[in-house]
């Protein structure tokens, strides 16, 4: 019915429509950039380096010109160490290339941080437009005291001390009760005892027999 044949018609717009933005984004010329930013280390503590590392990746055909990166996020509450956190820039990026950017920071109080956005601006040959890639980051790092850092990452000798002792009276308790008895009972009977003596007696009697 006439429904149908709209339904139909709609359908085959929508995937005209998706092969047409698909062809155009995989069609389009030109560098193409992409960041990603990760802090390298396993735990922040406070007063000891952070080291943050970017990388950039042009996966487009073409060099890329007048490259900036630009750090949007909170790593400025740290004492800078080596590098500038707040960015830097490079000339060019050839297609198929990346650059490798590092930057160390020192935490000051504990707390949570989040690292926060970041920016990375360019150009393609003879454009005036400048493209810009981001990098959205939400998630929290806790920062520690080293006391607390070297406390949950220590051998803990003594605790391991404490615990196999504890583990071992029992056992060694067991094996005195058991030295014991095997010196003082025979055939479960007291040693030295009225019984005991009877026992050995006839025990000793029907071996000479």
């Amino acid at each position: 019915g006439f429904h149908s044949d709209q339904q139909n018609k709609m359908r085959v717009l929508s995937v005209a429509l998706l092969v047409f933005c698909l062809a155009s984004v995989f069609a389009e010329s030109g560098p193409r950039l992409l960041i990603n930013r990760h802090i390298l280390n396993h735990e922040l503590i406070v007063g000891k380096n952070t080291v943050v590392n970017v990388e950039i990746y042009n996966v487009g055909d073409e060099a890329a010109y007048d490259i900036e990166y630009v750090e949007l996020g909170a790593f400025e509450q740290f004492t800078p160490v080596v590098g500038v956190s707040s960015g830097s820039a490079w000339p060019k990026l050839s297609p198929g290339q990346k650059i490798s950017h590092n930057f160390v920071v020192k935490p000051t109080e504990t707390g949570s941080f989040v690292a926060g956005n970041a920016e990375v601006h360019y150009n393609a040959q003879g454009s005036l437009d400048t493209h810009v890639v981001k990098i959205i980051d939400r998630m929290e790092y806790p920062v520690v005291a080293y006391s607390e850092y070297e406390r949950q990452t220590a051998p803990h000798v003594k605790e391991w001390a404490i615990f196999g002792a504890l583990c071992l009276v029992p056992t060694m308790l067991a094996l005195s009760s058991w030295v014991v008895f095997q010196v003082s009972y025979s055939h479960g009977l007291k040693k030295g005892s009225a019984v005991h003596n009877v026992h050995v007696l006839k025990t000793t009697k029907s071996k000479k027999k």
